[in-house]
């Protein structure tokens, strides 16, 4: 099981988070919570866990602090910022301390459990594919971390690795809960993400970059995903930057 450690000031939005979100279906637990960043970080210091998930506003230290602490000292751990449309762009500005994910407020629960099932299969490629893992899912989370700006699909994906495409997907979704191919742009889009706030790439380009040869396509995903444009995405940056 992976731990958990949520910090949210809200405590309704902690209890919910803690308290009746299926964590064991992506095979997590909650290690510990805490109600502002400073008490977040002093947990991290005594018990490591895999995956932070923290509001961005909170008392004393915030989930931006959060995240700078755990980029410098923790850098394995993964971080999922939570955050109100008012502060996405002051959000993405973290991006610059390695957080994984960011989740709009109200937060959805299927949103959040697909962002916390990509990260621990993260964990997994960069502890060397832990015994747990399908041999035949391991090879494919290897193949799409070190490909996913190629032309990636289901049946290149089973050819490179010499698999049948509906033995892949099967077992793929048994082990992952996630549809192959749904992976792959859920990848794509973290990338897409760090190359357009971090870089001068306009939008096609930072598309291209991670496998997208459609960029109207690539907005489409991109929303799906984040909630908001490539575009908009972008600008917020450019303007959080200056």
């Amino acid at each position: 099981m992976y731990k958990i450690l949520i910090a949210d000031d809200e405590s309704t939005v902690l209890k919910g988070l803690s308290e009746f979100m299926p964590w064991d279906s992506v095979q997590c637990m909650v290690a510990a919570t805490a109600k502002d960043g400073h008490e977040a970080i002093e947990l991290i210091k005594n018990d490591s866990p895999d995956i932070v998930i923290t509001d961005i506003k909170m008392p004393r230290k915030s989930g931006i602090d959060v995240a700078k602490f755990v980029h410098e000292n923790y850098p394995k751990i993964k971080v999922i910022i939570l955050t109100g449309f008012a502060e996405f762009e002051y959000a993405r500005s973290a991006l610059i301390y390695g957080v994984s994910n960011y989740e709009l407020k109200p937060v959805s629960k299927n949103k959040l459990l697909d962002a916390v099932r990509e990260l621990t299969a993260k964990i997994d490629i960069e502890r060397g594919y832990s015994e747990k893992v399908n041999p035949l899912v391991k090879k494919a989370l290897r193949f799409i971390s070190e490909n996913y700006s190629t032309n990636l699909s289901l049946e290149t994906v089973a050819s490179a690795i010499a698999v049948n495409p509906s033995h892949l997907s099967r077992t793929f979704k048994k082990e992952t809960g996630e549809v192959i191919t749904d992976y792959i742009n859920h990848i794509r889009i973290e990338k897409a993400k760090e190359l357009l706030a971090l870089t001068d790439m306009l939008v096609y380009e930072a598309a291209e970059a991670v496998g997208f040869n459609d960029p109207a396509y690539f907005s489409i995903v991109f929303k799906k995903n984040t909630g908001i444009s490539p575009k908009d995405f972008k600008d917020g940056a450019t303007a959080t930057q200056s």
